[in-house]
């Protein structure tokens, strides 16, 4: 079977990027003839067959981003006659679209509640804006199989586009679980403290993740105001001079680290006591499963799809949402009630066993096989 796979570029540390290139080698494996269609792909190459299709795009605006590009993209579809297209971006010449970046109205509505009056205002007229609005609803429209990574977002399209025709599948994100595991839990802890200089006997949360605004490190930030023993670890890429002083401004600058984007990400996980991510707006957040895997609980919003997993009292805590504070730091003080205990890790670890990166492409699989034949 010809599988073509439409990813517009490849953005360092990108999320969708990583997911693609498993999902394109799962189907070499299985003996699929592999395409990928792409404005711009930089990977030195890949460790299965696969054939890029490069196709051109027009960067004069977002309008024309948007448009030129799945205009290309259906030229190419016409031209080389695949047995199934799945796109990961919003064009109109696919079989799947996977809506991994969740419904763009929504994402407007929730920063609306975060942001200050003229930028709702600025955004809601912006032209990219309504490009994308309108290159969304021809991509939803034209799909016959959409892939949402979570109920969250399924609830958003079916609400967004009341009349939908499209067959919606729910397929959680994947983990990794030979990487993101419990591990050596204390080893890692002593490492790190080691390392920041810090008390092994004090609560440590982590906000890990890039784009510090939307994933809510203001209110990460009221929250620790709230808990006085506590240190956050914020780790991933952003500019952290505004943030110090915005720490300094809440008078907490002293117990937060900024730690630039690592590989060691895994052994950060495994050294808190708890994970914190209060996000604007996430269709699920891979930090979720990352975190969980590693025995860390997680407190989070029903703003990320990712709360799916969380089983409030046992792996983590959901708040309403970001400005939830009150809720949040109360979460957070009851997760640190049962840090101590020497099997908690080991029971968060197994509550995403059924999480992995092969139960993701299973399903996934599925959904193309029901594609094509339809």
């Amino acid at each position: 079977m010809k599988i073509a796979f439409i990813k517009q570029k490849q953005v360092a540390f990108g999320g969708g990027e990583g997911y693609v290139c498993r999902l394109m080698k799962g189907c070499a494996e299985r003996g699929h003839d592999v395409y990928l269609i792409t404005a711009s792909w930089t990977e030195d190459g890949f460790d299965f067959p696969v054939t890029v299709h490069t196709v051109s795009i027009n960067r004069w605006s977002r309008r024309t981003k948007l448009f030129s590009f799945s205009k290309s993209v259906q030229q190419c579809v016409e031209s080389e006659g695949f047995d199934c297209v799945f796109s990961l971006e919003r064009t109109e010449s696919q079989q799947i679209w996977r809506a991994g970046e969740g419904v763009h109205k929504v994402w407007l509505e929730h920063r609306a509640e975060f942001e200050p009056s003229w930028k709702t205002w600025f955004n809601a007229h912006n032209s990219g804006h309504r490009a994308y609005f309108e290159m969304e609803e021809r991509c939803v429209r034209s799909t016959p199989h959409i892939i949402a990574n979570s109920s969250m977002v399924k609830g958003y399209l079916e609400r967004v586009y009341p009349e939908l025709e499209s067959e919606i599948s729910v397929i959680h994100n994947g983990c990794d679980l030979s990487e993101f595991s419990v591990g050596e839990r204390e080893n890692d802890r002593k490492e790190v403290c080691r390392t920041h200089t810090l008390d092994e006997t004090r609560p440590i949360i982590i906000f890990p993740g890039s784009g510090w605004v939307r994933k809510g490190l203001d209110p990460a930030l009221r929250v620790l105001c709230e808990l006085s023993d506590a240190t956050l670890l914020v780790i991933g890429r952003d500019k952290p001079e505004k943030w110090r002083k915005r720490a300094a401004y809440l008078g907490v600058v002293d117990r937060v680290i900024f730690i630039p984007p690592t590989n060691d990400i895994v052994r950060y996980y495994r050294a808190a006591d708890v994970a914190l991510l209060p996000t604007w707006s996430d269709p699920f957040s891979n930090i979720s499963l990352e975190a969980l895997a590693c025995g860390t609980p997680l407190v989070t919003t029903e703003y990320n799809g990712g709360c799916e997993v969380v089983k409030p009292g046992e792996n983590g805590f959901v708040a309403k949402n970001p400005a939830d504070i009150e809720s949040m730091v109360l979460g957070v003080k009851n997760l640190f009630t049962m840090r101590n205990d020497p099997h908690r890790a080991k029971r968060i670890s197994e509550s995403v066993s059924n999480c992995s990166l092969e139960r993701n492409l299973i399903e996934t699989l599925k959904v193309i096989e029901k594609a094509t034949q339809r």
